[in-house]
């Protein structure tokens, strides 16, 4: 019976955790929470010219139309900034402009290019804003679509910036892993493989301290024992105890790897903005250094690291 709950425990818990390990791809980082409650995170550091970053929230039965309405929500803003009048909104046009926020004229959604350029807003023939999707993130959840858009919008004639694609790169935390099982899966937002790596990780280091003790025990039976059938009883039991905790400990060590292996090639992370946008996990930007000798101000290189 303990033989196979045994077995069961260390090949269930590896199929639901790895199952975990393909789940839906990771929110960029200026989106925070959950859907429906989706609030702005952190924006990226970008040289704006003027312009203002936008973050939209819409939800819907299509993909398409909760990103429709999204960009209606931007119209709407740009209009409101401008100063035009409800019952005007219902004349003006959305025109496409050949010209984009990146240099090949494409913009970059998760690193894999689309076809959404600067529109811009005109209301009889005058021009009240222009806007552009620098990225989109888009999650299904209870039947609806929730869409997240980051725009790039400038008031009235003002061009657009020109900005380089937003590109990310992947913390996966995994060194926790080696620390704590369950710890970078966690770290990952994996809720479930972390309680299950954790959770048998510990039940299988528990079993092995238990049969440990019991091997200890009959090992001290057998040494006070002065009857040779008394001493072969419990060097059966002795022998019992110390397959026991073999199996429980080699169990717990490929679990522990197992562990390892799960969070290093997970594909779930935490996605932060890359060195382009200054706000990377390592960055350099000069600094003011004081030379002593002199006393005079020169200019170095900082180094940034973010943990």
């Amino acid at each position: 019976m303990k033989r196979t709950l045994l077995f069961a425990l260390t090949w269930f818990f590896p199929i639901f955790a790895l199952g975990q390990s393909h789940a839906v791809s990771s929110r960029p980082p200026w989106i925070m929470g959950e859907a429906p409650s989706w609030t702005v995170g952190e924006l990226p550091q970008i040289n704006l010219q003027g312009n203002l970053l936008r973050v939209v929230f819409s939800q819907s039965n299509s993909p398409e139309a909760a990103e429709k309405d999204g960009d209606s929500q931007i119209v709407s803003f740009l209009l409101s900034r401008a100063g035009v009048s409800i019952s005007s909104k219902e004349k003006y046009t959305i025109e496409e402009e050949n010209t984009s926020t990146s240099k090949n004229g494409r913009i970059k959604t998760n690193g894999v290019s689309n076809d959404h350029y600067s529109s811009k807003i005109v209301v009889n023939g005058q021009t009240f804003g222009r806007y552009c999707l620098l990225d989109k993130y888009v999650q299904y959840k209870g039947g609806r679509y929730y869409f997240a858009g980051l725009y790039l919008v400038a008031d009235k004639d003002m061009s657009l910036a020109s900005v380089p694609p937003i590109t990310y790169g992947m913390d996966r935390g995994a060194w926790r892993s080696l620390i704590v099982p369950g710890w970078g899966q966690f770290y990952q937002g994996r809720t479930g493989a972390g309680i299950a790596f954790l959770g048998v990780e510990a039940a299988l280091v528990g079993t092995t301290v238990f049969f440990q003790n019991k091997v200890n025990i009959n090992k001290q039976r057998i040494d006070e024992a002065t009857s040779i059938d008394v001493k072969q009883a419990y060097k059966q039991r002795y022998d019992s105890m110390s397959m026991y905790r073999n199996i429980a400990a080699g169990a717990s060590l490929a679990w522990y790897a197992f562990n390892a292996v799960d969070a290093f090639t997970s594909k779930k992370g935490r996605l932060y903005y890359t060195v382009a946008y200054g706000n990377g996990f390592i960055s350099f930007s000069p600094a003011p250094v004081l030379i002593p000798e002199t006393g005079d101000t020169g200019v170095g290189l900082a180094f940034n690291y973010r943990f």
